[in-house]
Parts: C-alpha cells; sequence; structure tokens
C-alpha cells in the first residue's frame, strides 16, 4: 500500500480532505527546492482522466499541473504537487520530508497497489483550524442557495402538471401532499433527479472561495 500526499479539496462539500492553503508554512529555500525537484522526478504510476487545477487559481494552465499519479514505491502524489511547494509554499509531512532527504532509490511498484490516504487525512486535519472549516461550511451553503431555489421551481412545475391529491406524502415527517395518483410528493418524486451543481460550478464556487484564503 502506499502512502498518498497532496491531494486536495475538490469541491466546497468536501471536508475530507484539506484546501493548500490551510498548509502554507516556512521551509528552508534549499529543502523545498529539492523537494520541488524530488516531487517532479517521481515516476509515472497511472494516468488519471483529465488534468488537475491549482487551487490557488493562479492562471496556471491545467495542463501543466499534469495528469499522472507519480511515486517513488514508498509515497504516492498528485503530479502537480510540486507546484504547490514550489511556487505557493504549501508544507509536507515531515515524515516525507525526512524521507526524501535520505536520498531515497525510486522503485516503480505494480499499479495494481492501493491508496492509503489515511496519513494525508489525520496529517492535515490535525492543521484545519475549526473557523476554515466553519467558514467552508457556509460557502457550501450559500452556494446550495441556487440549487435549492432551482429545485422549488421544478416542485412547483410537478405540482402544477399533475396536481396535489389529499392524501399526505407517504415519506416519514413530510408536510407535503402527495401528487394526484401518487403516494409522494413532488420532491420525493424527484429523488435522484434533483438538480446539482455541475463540475465547472464546483470548481468556480470553490476558487472563488479559496481565492479569499489564499
Amino acid at each position: 500500500m502506499l502512502k498518498a500526499l497532496g491531494w486536495w479539496i475538490t469541491s466546497l462539500a468536501d471536508e475530507s480532505l484539506p484546501a493548500p492553503q490551510e498548509l502554507v508554512g516556512e521551509l528552508p529555500w534549499r529543502v523545498r527546492m529539492r523537494l520541488t525537484r524530488y516531487l517532479d522526478k517521481g515516476l509515472h504510476l497511472v494516468q488519471c482522466r483529465g488534468h488537475s487545477w491549482c487551487r490557488f487559481d493562479c492562471g496556471i494552465k491545467d495542463s501543466s499541473m499534469g495528469s499522472w499519479d507519480l511515486t517513488d514505491g514508498t509515497w504516492v502524489w498528485p503530479q502537480g504537487l510540486s507546484h504547490y511547494v514550489e511556487v505557493h509554499g504549501v508544507v509536507l509531512p515531515e515524515e516525507f520530508v525526512s524521507h526524501v532527504l535520505s536520498g531515497p532509490v525510486l522503485v516503480k511498484p505494480d499499479p495494481s497497489h492501493t491508496y492509503d490516504f489515511d496519513y494525508w487525512t489525520n496529517w492535515s486535519s490535525a492543521r484545519r483550524t475549526p473557523a476554515f472549516a466553519d467558514s467552508l461550511r457556509a460557502a457550501a451553503l450559500a452556494a446550495r442557495e441556487p440549487i435549492t431555489a432551482l429545485l422549488v421551481e421544478k416542485v412547483s412545475a410537478m405540482e402544477r402538471e399533475h396536481g396535489l391529491s389529499g392524501n399526505p406524502c407517504i415519506w416519514r415527517d413530510c408536510s407535503r401532499k402527495a401528487l394526484t395518483e401518487r403516494l409522494v410528493c413532488a420532491e420525493h418524486l424527484l429523488g435522484n433527479a434533483r438538480p446539482a451543481p455541475t463540475e465547472p460550478a464546483l470548481r468556480t464556487g470553490l476558487c472563488e472561495y479559496l481565492r479569499t484564503k489564499g
């Protein structure tokens, strides 16, 4: 199993992975450059669909952030991790830094090796502040408001189309009326068809939020 590091938050609803803004810190210049070179020379392990993108929204092209998972046989990281270390001053776990400074020989493991994210999430979560987590939740709530409005619109349209029966929706604790000749209300009938933010919208909302933290 490979120890994973350098995976970042992907949406405002993601509380399991860190934002790189939370891990900016001081490192001696020589150590930072050595880390950057080591990360860049990692062995290609698995290529992912699409390119990564900088969570600092600094203007670097997505293609420059890469699409590969790189490894040294012990650790595995996204190809763009060196950018965060070199350009944005992100720090990495002390255990990984010591590993790099020891001058290990890179060994390519079998691509079927699984990733262990526990170390990374535990290390990074210990450095997250409650204030950051609270502001993330607030931003996520604000981002949901347009989606909630769209859901209300869809529910109203469905009620107009089908009409309402005199019976309550059978879902527990639901106060809505069931649709005509249905057992459930429009909201519960929508179920998985509820509108959801698109990936570009998630990225835009996350970038706007993280820009205030950079």
